[in-house]
C-alpha cells in the first residue's frame, strides 16, 4: 500500500510540484499517471522510489515510513520497489545479462533461479540474443527493454514506470502492458506514467492526473 498525507513536493529548484497531496493506493492496484510535460510526473515517481524526499508531509510505503526509518530498512524497502526510468540507467560495465540479474543477486537468490528467471525475461522481451553484449552496443529501444527486464525480473511489490513505451512500437507497447498486468495479477502495485492515450483507452484503469500542483483521481 502507498499512503501519502499532506505531501508538498518540490522540484530541485524548489519550485512546487504538488501541494497538500493526500493519496491512498491499495496494494495490487494498477494506475495510470498523466499530466502535461513538466507537471512533475517523473519527480513524483522518484519520490515513491525513495530517490528524493518531500518538503513536508507523511508517507508510508509497504507499511514503512521511509522518512523516519533507518537506512538499512529503507535499503531493503527500495529492493521491493522497482522503477523504469526514461534514461534507462543501465550499468555500462556489466553485460546485459548481468544488468538484468542484478536485483536477484542483491537479494541473494539461488544462482540456478537467477539464471532461469533472467533468461526467461530476456527471451520474453526478445533480447536474449544480446545477453552477452554491453549497453553501449544496443539501440535505444533495446536498452529500454533491458531496463524493463531488470525492473520486473524479481517481481517487485511496487513497479513504477516512467514513459516505458516511448521507444517501443505499438505491438511491443501492448505486450509490455500485458506483462505489467501479469505482475499486477500476482499482487504487484503498478503505476505507469504515460502520454499515450491509446494505451489508456485499451487498458482501462484508474488515472492519476497532475494539474496545477494538484493530483486528481478518476476512473477510465
Amino acid at each position: 500500500m502507498i499512503q501519502l498525507e499532506g505531501i508538498n513536493l518540490h522540484f530541485s529548484n524548489k519550485k512546487t510540484i504538488l501541494e497538500d497531496l493526500n493519496l491512498e493506493i491499495p496494494q495490487g492496484a494498477f494506475c495510470w499517471l498523466t499530466g502535461p510535460s513538466g507537471a512533475g510526473k517523473s519527480t513524483l515517481l522518484k519520490m515513491l522510489h525513495l530517490e528524493i524526499k518531500p518538503a513536508s508531509g507523511r508517507m508510508e510505503i509497504l507499511g514503512i515510513n521511509p522518512l523516519k526509518a533507518r537506512r538499512n530498512l529503507c535499503a531493503r524497502l527500495r529492493q521491493r520497489v522497482s522503477m523504469i526510468h526514461q534514461d534507462y540507467r543501465l550499468l555500462s560495465n556489466l553485460s546485459i545479462f548481468d544488468n538484468v540479474a542484478l536485483p536477484l543477486r542483491l537479494q541473494k537468490i539461488d544462482k540456478k533461479i537467477i539464471q532461469s528467471n533472467t533468461n526467461e525475461i530476456l527471451e520474453w522481451l526478445n533480447i536474449s540474443h544480446k545477453q552477452k553484449a554491453f549497453p553501449n552496443t544496443l539501440s535505444g529501444g533495446e536498452q529500454q527493454r533491458v531496463a524493463i527486464a531488470r525492473a520486473v525480473v524479481h517481481k517487485p511489490a511496487i513497479l513504477l514506470a516512467d514513459e516505458p513505451t516511448n521507444a517501443l512500437d505499438e505491438n511491443q507497447a501492448f505486450r509490455l502492458i500485458d506483462l505489467f498486468n501479469d505482475l499486477n495479477s500476482i499482487g504487484s502495485t503498478v503505476i505507469v506514467a504515460t502520454h499515450n492515450e491509446t494505451l489508456i483507452k485499451n487498458f482501462p484503469a484508474p488515472k492519476l492526473t497532475i494539474h496545477d500542483k494538484q493530483l486528481w483521481i478518476s476512473d477510465v
